[in-house]
């Protein structure tokens, strides 16, 4: 259940449930996401084969009130449309009982009522938008891998940071996003502090891995491989591009976390006290 709703524009948070400039009175579109199949047909084939999905933009519309004078109303209209201007990047954050949920916005427009149809001391605006990309966590998860005593693997998220002894690694963590059944996809940004010598992370639940077979990053060099969509990158601390870095195999255009039990492989060579990596992500979700 969404107990209240606010927006986020230029870097500041204004509640739309609170009365200050609204009352949230009813929502729409924050059910599944919307989705289409890919399919083919084969030459003699009757029907179609299932190929995979794809995740289409979703509507949401907010039924807000006001309430006030006529003056006060008015300038609360006013207040409305200053935090959609098409200028500023929205995102609206529901608090739900299940936890806070944030999604990226454009403005569609409103449907203020009529001039005549409004009530003597409050009147129902519907603000429309369109969200491209679905619902995540704003908080946000960080995962460090570390070396454990007898080996073995364990349940994340855990306490950070937490740091490698030995001269090598082979540790393998569980990611468990099985907690929240609206989970979907995190596309995780991973940093591998150096010393390490041929690091390789694989994550055992999908096969897809990023294999530096012939790197050697030295003590202080580290590596931020950003798995999200129109990301894709590698670069070191200074910057620099490293991608070419990546071994044949490598699959970081598809590296994610799905739901389930993402068994994540860390191995490599030439690790200190100081080796560091870590995984940090939010997670994503086809509804609230």
């Amino acid at each position: 259940m969404i107990q209240g709703v606010s927006v986020i524009s230029s870097g500041v948070e204004t509640s739309l449930s609170d009365g200050v400039v609204a009352f949230l009175r009813d929502h729409e579109g924050t059910g599944m996401q919307p989705r289409h199949d890919i399919t083919q047909r084969g030459p003699m084939e009757h029907g179609e084969s299932y190929l995979d999905y794809r995740l289409d933009p979703r509507d949401i519309d907010l039924l807000l009130m006001l309430t006030g004078s006529v003056s006060e109303r008015a300038t609360k209209r006013r207040t409305l449309m200053g935090l959609f201007h098409p200028d500023y990047a929205s995102t609206l954050r529901f608090l739900a009982d299940n936890g806070t949920r944030d999604i990226d916005v454009q403005f569609k427009g409103d449907g203020t009522v009529p001039t005549n149809e409004r009530q003597p001391a409050l009147e129902i605006v519907r603000l429309k938008f369109v969200a491209r990309k679905p619902f995540y966590d704003p908080s946000g998860v960080t995962v460090p891998f570390a070396q454990i005593s007898g080996g073995g693997a364990f349940l994340v998220p855990t306490a950070v940071p937490t740091t490698f002894g030995g001269s090598s690694l082979n540790q393998t963590q569980v990611i468990d996003t099985t907690g929240d059944p609206t989970f979907w996809r995190a596309e995780p940004i991973i940093t591998i502090t150096g010393p390490i010598t041929d690091p390789i992370i694989t994550n055992q639940l999908t096969g897809d891995k990023l294999d530096f077979t012939g790197t050697t990053l030295a003590g202080g060099t580290i590596y931020t491989i950003d798995t999200r969509y129109n990301k894709k990158t590698v670069v070191d601390q200074l910057g620099a591009n490293q991608i070419s870095k990546l071994a044949a195999g490598s699959s970081i255009a598809s590296f994610d976390l799905r739901r389930g039990a993402n068994s994540i492989l860390v191995v490599g060579t030439g690790t200190t006290a100081a080796t560091l990596i870590v995984f940090s992500y939010n997670g994503q979700h086809v509804a609230i």
